[in-house]
């Protein structure tokens, strides 16, 4: 479970990126360029039993989707590869 303190700012534009780092199992959640939090014992792992959504409330029971994300997301980008701090600020920073 990952839980920031820094949230976004609401009507405005904001930029948030996870990055899963396999090496030591960490996890970081970065809003508008910025480390918000990181978890040191983070592990994900798709079997491809369930289908992947994007805005909802993860929950274990498929009927649960009901808490989504009020707002617009554009550009929504999966990488192969960890993002490093400074990727993911420069993304954040030519998006801006």
């Amino acid at each position: 479970s990952l839980t920031t303190t820094n949230g976004v700012t609401l009507n405005q534009w904001n930029h948030v990126a996870v990055v899963q780092r396999s090496a030591g199992n960490t996890c970081t959640v970065f809003i508008n360029g910025v480390a918000s939090c990181t978890s040191n014992n983070f592990t994900f792992t798709y079997n491809g039993a369930y289908n992947n959504a994007v805005g909802v409330k993860y929950s274990n029971n498929a009927s649960d989707l009901t808490t989504w994300f009020q707002g617009m997301m554009d550009d929504i980008r999966i990488y192969t590869v960890s993002l490093t701090t400074n990727q993911v600020r420069a993304i954040y920073n030519a998006g801006r």
